[in-house]
């Protein structure tokens, strides 16, 4: 027996719920303007116009996507059409399920990916830094990855340790008899190219990218602790997997922020750190992926001739804080209000 279409029910209302600091949580859905009249199936939370407040963006399945602006009150404004963000290129809703957020190109903001249903693109938008957002999945080589397939589980991560967020998809079908294509379907990893494209390097990822499945949920952390990011998948009808980054690099910082006059997890904040000849712009998020949620560290790679890191933090409280950091790869803790202030 196949599941129904997401046309032949109606949608159940986002919620969102206050942590009112005792353990227990406010359902503020109504006050905050949350939509009734979408079908959610991923979010994630970070601050996509870098006013100091956490954004929220919705992939809903056939409907256009949400995306609320955080504010310092209710209701929250509700802005996926007009930023651009809803639909595709065409102005057509699609059947969206993973999303994540990060800086692609470079550029200093973050950008949003948002995988589809089959003979959907892939869709990546461009931040644009004025609230709006511009299709950018062919200008980055991403039109066409994955068109045929039904993508799920999905992730902006450096794997290679080299400044620039690469792009993992987990693709798998809803129904075991689609006329159009095979329910197991192919993962995919590909290597962001200086920030100009992404470049598909599954042939040479690893054995496992070469069997086919029914993916879902992917998180990522740096497991072992040896400075590389690794990936545990969750795919149908078989056992979680850990798949074990095993490039040699000259390793990383795992930063752990923890908010003061923020919330202790400080979603929101915007982190950055020379590296080479650029900064690199990263950004406290949480959600993304597809019902998962990854390692909250922030990953800085190392230079190899480095004595010490500079990581200057912007917080949601609206602190400006740079820590210097010894160039020793690890975990390293950043606390506000114990950095250097800066403006």
């Amino acid at each position: 027996m196949d599941v129904p279409p997401p046309q032949d029910y109606h949608p159940l209302p986002d919620k969102l719920f206050l942590n009112v600091g005792d353990g227990r949580f406010e359902d503020i859905s109504v006050e905050a303007g949350i939509r009734t009249d979408g079908m959610g199936l991923g979010v994630v939370a970070a601050d996509f116009n870098r006013d100091g407040r956490p954004d929220l963006c919705v992939a809903n399945d056939v409907v256009g996507n949400h995306l609320y602006w955080g504010s310092s009150s209710f209701p929250l404004r509700e802005d996926g059409e007009r930023s651009g963000i809803a639909y595709n290129e065409s102005g057509s809703p699609e059947g969206s399920m993973g999303i994540d957020a990060e800086d692609v190109n470079g550029d200093g903001l973050p950008d949003i990916w948002v995988t589809n249903f089959e003979l959907e693109d892939n869709s990546l938008y461009l931040n644009l830094g004025d609230n709006h957002f511009q299709h950018g999945s062919a200008r980055m080589g991403l039109a066409g990855i994955g068109r045929a397939l039904v993508g799920f589980g999905t992730g902006f991560q450096d794997f290679d340790n080299d400044g620039w967020p690469d792009l993992y998809i987990l693709n798998g079908h809803v129904q075991y008899h689609s006329p159009r294509s095979p329910f197991l379907q192919p993962a995919f990893l590909l290597r962001n190219v200086e920030g100009r494209r992404f470049e598909d390097i599954t042939p040479r990822a690893g054995p496992w990218f070469s069997v086919p499945r029914a993916g879902r949920g992917a998180a990522v952390g740096d497991l072992n602790n040896d400075g590389t990011l690794d990936l545990i998948i969750s795919s149908l009808d078989e056992p979680l997997t850990i798949l074990r980054n095993r490039l040699r690099t000259t390793g990383s910082l795992r930063l752990r922020l923890i908010g003061v006059g923020s919330s202790r997890d400080p979603i929101g904040a915007v982190i950055s750190s020379p590296f080479r000849d650029r900064r690199i712009i990263r950004f406290a998020k949480s959600g993304a992926g597809y019902m998962s949620q990854s390692d909250p560290r922030i990953v800085i790679p190392l230079d190899s001739d480095a004595d010490s890191v500079e990581v200057a933090v912007n917080w949601p409280s609206g602190r400006h804080e740079v820590f210097r950091e010894p160039a020793v790869a690890g975990d390293h803790v950043l606390v506000e209000g114990r950095g250097e202030k800066f403006h």
